[in-house]
């Protein structure tokens, strides 16, 4: 009787410890169908966003450049024990996003998901095409509206709103305008609250996006909060007066964003003097 019992228990503990592998996905039309109600894939304790190939783990500080054509444009450097994700490559390169590259060298350590993770990420966000010995036909090219086109859902000043990418509470106070002469300064005051009970938060950051298409994200340091933890901050971005705003954007990984994002929180741009 014993020995029956160990056995049931094994297999129960194979049941829960079960991961559903590449192979099923590859011979499994229904794959997809374990992930229904599921909103995020977590790659040990990290978010696995859409179109992400891998992460990048700065071993040593390393230059982060544009490319114009062969010629780099420094742009800033990543620091030691930062991490990035990655979403394409060039022989010798990796790409965090943006048209942005660092060099694939013993300064970093690149990572990759299982093919199971990055299938199940297409599932979520249905894109995931089960495979097929027919020959596929070739898709017409999707032309991508502009920024200034895009519907986006726009939420209100001096609400609490819950960031889905990184559980912060964030509310803006207000967004302010500053006349220079040349150029003109917006200021955003807003509040972080981690109102998690068992979970530590870095900080997010806002990204300022014009109806020209062109965006400038928030730079500085950012802290952890724990839980319980609030902070009020505020931060100044400048603007040639020539440029319409277009929305503010709130999020845990949007520095590289060429457009804001439907899963981050968005405001519209209501100033006050």
């Amino acid at each position: 009787m014993k020995k029956i019992i160990v056995t049931a228990i094994s297999f129960i503990l194979l049941l829960g410890f079960y991961t559903p592998s590449a192979n099923a996905a590859e011979y499994n039309s229904g794959f997809c169908d374990q992930y229904k109600g599921v909103k995020s894939i977590w790659w040990d304790g990290i978010e696995l966003k859409s179109g992400q190939i891998g992460r990048l783990i700065i071993l040593k500080d390393t230059p982060l450049y544009k490319l114009e054509g062969e010629k780099r444009i420094f742009s800033r450097t990543l620091k030691k024990g930062e991490f990035y994700r990655i979403y394409a490559f060039k022989p010798g390169k990796l790409s965090v996003g943006g048209g942005y590259y660092v060099d694939r060298d013993p300064k970093v350590k690149y990572e990759t998901p299982s093919k199971a993770k990055l299938q199940a990420v297409q599932c979520i966000n249905g894109t995931y095409e089960p495979p097929t010995t027919k020959p596929s036909e070739p898709k017409p090219p999707i032309e991508e509206p502009k920024p200034s086109e895009e519907k986006y859902t726009l939420l209100e000043i001096n609400k609490p709103y819950v960031s889905i990418d990184n559980g912060m509470t964030v509310t803006i106070e207000n967004i302010t305008s500053v006349d220079k002469g040349g150029f003109v300064e917006y200021t955003i005051t807003y509040h972080e609250e981690n109102k998690t009970s068992d979970k530590v938060i870095v900080q997010g950051s806002f990204k300022i996006y014009y109806k020209d298409g062109k965006s400038e994200p928030q730079s500085g340091f950012f802290n952890k909060l724990y839980p319980g933890e609030k902070t009020t901050r505020s931060y100044t971005f400048k603007a040639l007066k020539s440029q319409e705003l277009l929305l503010v954007e709130y999020g845990a990984d949007i520095f590289f964003n060429q457009k804001p994002s439907q899963q981050t929180l968005k405001w519209g741009i209501e100033l006050t003097e």
